[in-house]
């Protein structure tokens, strides 16, 4: 799993042979890495990340057979599957690592993906609620799923319902918790799933 910039390109868009090129145009500071991509089953989307060279160069010398999967690819497989509601959209955020993963899928579809600096409460709740309202979401019919983990999402959630009425949180469905040991959401998630390379 590799916590890294992303790339979403449509399945019809995507030639292999530009991904250097497309990944520069849209996100800067990768390019002396190595570009990967994967496909998502059921959303008609290639994802490209990069990676560094001496990862890659460390994981050969070790491993005869490995695959490289974004941070997010359980996360959004999860979301794919999961039935819309009619009439209701879903504005998805996943929390990890100082950042959070804020996605729309519909239709089997990316309506919207990026990710933003959550270590801060306000900036996140800022984020949120701007790309909520961008989206054109209707604040008394559509939803926000908080999934993951942050240290400030009581707060978060608590302030999002003063300007949305559904706010849902995942804890209950893969909480990664037993008695010894406490798992990120997205290698819970990833437990269950059959990846395909």
């Amino acid at each position: 799993m590799v916590d890294t910039a992303t790339l979403l390109v449509p399945e019809e868009e995507f030639h292999e042979e530009d991904i250097d090129l497309m990944f520069a145009h849209a996100l800067s500071g990768h390019e002396h890495e190595t570009k990967k991509h994967i496909t998502l089953p059921g959303l008609h989307a290639v994802v490209v990340f990069s990676i560094a060279k001496d990862i890659i160069t460390i994981l050969s010398d070790h491993f005869s057979n490995y695959q490289l999967l974004p941070l997010c690819h359980p996360v959004w497989q999860h979301v794919s599957r999961q039935s819309d509601y009619i009439g209701r959209q879903r504005l998805n955020a996943y929390f990890h690592d100082g950042k959070v993963d804020i996605f729309c899928i519909s239709k089997n579809r990316f309506k919207f993906c990026n990710t933003f600096g959550a270590t801060y409460e306000h900036d996140a709740l800022y984020y949120l609620l701007n790309t909520f309202t961008q989206l054109g979401f209707q604040a008394s019919r559509d939803e926000f799923v908080i999934m993951g983990d942050t240290p400030h999402k009581k707060w978060i959630v608590e302030n999002l319902k003063h300007y949305v009425s559904q706010v849902t949180l995942t804890d209950s469905l893969a909480s990664g918790h037993d008695a010894n040991h406490s798992y990120p959401y997205d290698l819970t998630l990833l437990s269950t799933q059959q990846i395909m390379p």
